[in-house]
């Protein structure tokens, strides 16, 4: 077939697959001839093509490869990280300090109760007796709060086990707080007539406890230091750099548990209301050791 002036080529125009479908066809089929007759007579009219597809792959192209590429940066930028990761020259430790406190702190529960045959009796002596123990309370140097209250019927049961209400009964206690040990322990000797002292515990204030444990993380903090510097040495090397470090295992425990000794308590009983009230001459409040260990990993 002769090429018409300004007519691609077929293999140009449908490309190499497209010439052998053409060229298989039969030259004694004159169906096909004939239908295939009207293409080719119109292909010189037929514009090229190759260039709009051309175009469009390569933008799409562009498009594809743009999250490969950002990704591709990302990864990079991350690698310097990743090869920092430390394998070489690693030491761990840990380093602890501790101090060692008094207990500053007492702490008293005064239990206030009443109980009778009339209601209404016992409540009013009740809360004569809270009244007055809250009101020596309030005072300074203490601090006071009101930890339980409760009021309910007594009962007997017979031999049959019928009930059988026999009175009433009111209770309170009543916490007090203070650093003046000798104060406090002159409230509970004065409210003896008023309540009974339930249990009397020490410990160690919320300030001093803040301020020892500022004291006992510098001090495990520089013997960290310390530690660190003489393992570099020891290893021949001139100086390091934390890797990690961890404050960790506060603990606060018991030296002296201390109990509060009352001289004259016995004695209490033969001192008549007008006289001064019994006051305990000696309180042993304890110890109490507060420590903090510093965990670390250096590099040299």
């Amino acid at each position: 077939m002769q090429q018409v002036s300004g007519v691609p080529p077929t293999e140009s125009l449908f490309g190499s697959f497209g010439k052998k479908q053409f060229e298989n066809v039969p030259k004694n089929d004159s169906v096909s001839s004939i239908a295939a007759a009207p293409y080719f007579a119109n292909a010189a009219f037929l514009p090229d093509y190759r260039h709009i597809f051309t175009a469009k792959a390569k933008t799409m192209l562009k498009t594809l490869l743009k999250p490969v590429a950002l990704l591709t940066l990302m990864l990079g930028a991350a690698l310097p990280a990743s090869a920092e990761t430390l394998h070489y020259n690693v030491v761990e430790f840990s380093e602890s300090a501790s101090v060692e406190l008094l207990r500053d702190t007492m702490t008293v529960n005064l239990r206030v109760h009443e109980e009778g045959r009339s209601r209404e009796t016992v409540s009013g002596n009740f809360v004569k007796k809270l009244n007055n123990v809250t009101r020596k309370a309030s005072a300074a140097p203490f601090k006071s709060e009101l930890l339980h209250r409760s009021a309910s019927p007594r009962y007997e049961y017979d031999s049959k086990g019928k009930r059988t209400q026999t009175g009433w009964e009111e209770q309170a206690v009543v916490q007090v707080e203070s650093k003046n040990f000798e104060a406090l322990n002159k409230l509970v000797a004065e409210s003896r007539s008023d309540a009974d002292l339930e249990s009397l515990t020490f410990k160690v204030s919320k300030q001093n406890r803040q301020d020892a444990l500022d004291e006992v993380s510098q001090a495990a903090l520089a013997r960290f230091k310390d530690r660190a510097a003489a393992l570099a040495k020891a290893m021949g090397f001139r100086n390091y750099k934390i890797v990690r470090l961890n404050f960790g295992q506060i603990g606060s425990r018991p030296i002296d548990s201390g109990t509060p000794v009352m001289m004259r308590a016995a004695k209490a009983a033969a001192v008549s209301d007008e006289a001064a009230a019994p006051v305990p001459e000696h309180t042993s409040p304890g110890t109490e050791e507060v420590s903090i260990t510093v965990r670390g990993t250096i590099q040299m």
